[in-house]
């Protein structure tokens, strides 16, 4: 089995690629049913097994987890008596200070 990685210049956006040769073919067709009962494509099967082998989790998975702590109530003039709010704090840490 061999292995090329080829990581394009990151400033165009590309993700590094790579490209798994000489896979046994019973490895291959594991993953590929594996790939079809999950209802995802082959690559994103690697990709999973990749993200729990390094231990991290994917974007979606991790704004999966956030969700319920997401609030679509958020209006302009919550968003406003933040401000004002954080405004007033700094404000008067800086008063203190110069006391």
């Amino acid at each position: 089995m061999s292995l090329a990685i080829d990581k394009q210049d990151s400033k165009n956006g590309a993700m590094p690629e790579i490209v798994i040769s000489n896979v046994p073919e019973l490895v291959y067709e594991h993953l590929k049913a594996h790939a079809q009962q999950t209802g995802i494509t082959l690559e994103e099967l690697v990709l999973r097994i990749l993200y729990k082998d390094v231990n991290l989790k994917p974007w979606s998975q991790i704004f999966e987890e956030l969700a319920p702590y997401r609030s679509t109530k958020v209006t302009l003039e919550s968003v406003q008596r933040a401000i004002d709010e954080s405004r007033e704090e700094r404000a008067n840490r800086v008063l203190r200070a110069d006391s």
